[in-house]
């Protein structure tokens, strides 16, 4: 449980290491912008194509992809971390979207930015907000069951129903098998209380 809060903390940090700012004068105010640095990033795409997927010296697995037409995303992990900080910016190289993304999954954790070209925020969605049985809590249930969530062929996933009810979707391999394939065991958590129901069991085949 300690790692998974020191794993959100170390994102909150990498959301603004990576980046230029630049300082735009708006009358009385001056609004920082975060930019990509589209120079650095191309120079480096034609020096070495895998410089734009690496491992940085603080252990993180860094990718950048993009273009001038399409703009630029930059994926940022912690090593063993649950979650990527994720940044996406427009063709200027000025950021137009900001969060945290489940590296093991699709689903976004937290309070989502979206930006204006000039750096004002024009959206914030927090995407916990249902949640009271939250990601925290999904890690306590999965220590407590002996779940690793990190594990290969383990799937946690979350969504609204029609209603707006929030739920939780966890998978898992129970360690038996039939021939060839694991049987895996899955779930439904009530994302407002934690209640527990089980679904019927699937079969995976580790390729």
């Amino acid at each position: 449980m300690q790692n998974g809060i020191l794993g959100l903390i170390q994102l909150l940090v990498l959301v603004g290491c990576t980046s230029q700012t630049e300082t735009m004068d708006l009358g009385k105010e001056e609004l920082m912008v975060e930019k990509f640095d589209i120079a650095q990033y191309e120079k480096r795409l034609l020096e070495d194509s895998q410089s734009v997927d690496f491992i940085d010296a603080d252990n993180n697995h860094v990718q950048r992809f993009g273009d001038r037409e399409s703009g630029f995303v930059e994926r940022v992990t912690p090593r063993g971390g649950y979650f990527t900080a994720y940044k996406k910016y427009f063709s200027s190289g000025s950021l137009n979207e900001s969060g945290a993304l489940y590296a093991y999954g699709q689903f976004k954790k937290g309070l989502w930015q979206e930006y204006s070209e000039d750096g004002e925020i024009v959206e914030t969605i927090n995407h916990d907000e249902k949640y009271e049985f939250s990601f925290e809590k999904i890690v306590e249930f999965s220590e407590s069951n002996g779940i690793e969530l990190r594990a290969r062929g383990t799937q946690l996933s979350r969504e609204l129903d029609d209603d707006g009810n929030p739920f939780w979707y966890l998978s898992w391999s129970s360690g038996e098998t039939v021939g060839v394939e694991y049987i895996i065991k899955n779930i439904e958590l009530n994302g407002r209380t934690g209640e527990v129901v089980e679904l019927e069991d699937s079969r995976w085949e580790d390729n």
